[in-house]
């Protein structure tokens, strides 16, 4: 019986430094049965060359090049051509462990389920790849709705696409939203509400390269503020489907306000007020069902309390917050 045919969709837009280190991951991985997207997404460095050249040395890489319309566009014409039974998605500035399709694909099939997430090593600069996968994995089979709740408790599983394995079907009628910022976020969600189950495993093959330019580690724009009508938006729909899940969508959404609350104040005080205004309501209209929910952990009391005080408490207690759990993340 022929393997499955598993599609990789790596969007490709000015990582030149990176891309042969990401491509590299994938030719050689030791699951052979591939069909590899790289989308130049109107690249302006060398990296539409450098897709030409992986395309000539490997016969399974189809490129397509396009003007340039975001990361959305780019996994979207993807997934309008391609045919694989799974889909994973790869963005260009990382890479992956060589045995990662294959450990994913077996795990798949051995407990028949939609989806497998593993975990992310995170790094900065350049990395030894010797020693980081953890061997003694053990698989946990999630329901969808024990799924839906880790995602909004942000325990073990989480809204990248880049990283798990899917099974492509839950993507028929799904598409990322083409000119929106937090599109994971955006769009994990509605995928796992059509899956029946996720595997999950401590793995750590997929290698995220950390870099100071990132979405979530630059000033905002009016451009994010659409990530307040997503929180609205997932916390509704979930709770529309499964209303036994209510308490911990009003946690996440109250966590994503809080959290981008203190983005804002990052890049001014004094600006978006009508989003101040609005992040601030949210989290006053559900903060009494939030703390009797039982959801509420130490530090969101902490920074619900603080944020009921002011700014500037709010803010240095943020950011205390999390260098706190950066340094116990760093230690484990």
């Amino acid at each position: 019986m022929e393997p499955v045919l598993v599609s990789i969709i790596i969007p490709v837009y000015n990582v030149e430094e990176y891309l042969e280190q990401c491509l590299d991951s994938v030719i050689n991985q030791t699951y052979k049965n591939l069909e590899i997207w790289l989308v130049d997404d109107g690249s302006k460095d060398s990296g539409g060359k450098i897709c030409d050249k992986y395309k000539e040395l490997d016969s399974r890489i189809r490129v397509i090049h396009k003007e340039n319309g975001g990361l959305s566009s780019a996994r979207n014409v993807a997934l309008d051509l391609m045919k694989g039974e799974y889909v994973y998605f790869l963005d260009s500035d990382d890479f992956i462990s060589l045995d990662l399709i294959e450990t994913y694909i077996d795990l798949a099939e051995k407990y028949n389920v939609d989806v497998i997430m593993g975990t992310f090593y995170e790094f900065y600069g350049n990395i030894d790849t010797k020693g980081h996968i953890n061997p003694n994995i053990h698989p946990e089979k999630f329901s969808k709705t024990e799924a839906l709740k880790l995602m909004l408790l942000d325990e073990k599983l989480y809204h990248a696409a880049s990283g798990p394995l899917f099974k492509s079907d839950l993507y028929t009628d799904i598409r990322f939203p083409v000119g929106m910022l937090y599109e994971d976020y955006a769009t994990t969600y509605y995928v796992i509400l059509k899956c029946q189950n996720v595997l999950y495993i401590d793995d750590n093959r997929y290698y995220y390269r950390m870099r100071p330019g990132s979405i979530m580690n630059s000033k905002v724009t009016e451009r994010d503020m659409v990530i307040l009508d997503i929180a609205d938006n997932i916390s509704n729909d979930i709770v529309k489907e499964y209303p036994e899940l209510e308490n911990y969508a009003i946690r996440k959404k109250i966590v994503v306000n809080l959290k981008f609350y203190s983005r804002i104040l990052d890049t001014g005080f004094g600006i978006f007020k009508k989003e101040q205004e609005r992040i601030r309501k949210t989290v006053m209209d559900c903060e009494k069902q939030f703390l009797a929910s039982g959801c509420a952990r130490k530090a969101d009391i902490l920074k619900i309390r603080a944020f009921k005080m002011g700014k500037i408490p709010f803010y240095l207690i943020y950011k205390i917050s999390d260098c706190f759990q950066l340094m116990k993340k760093s230690l484990a």
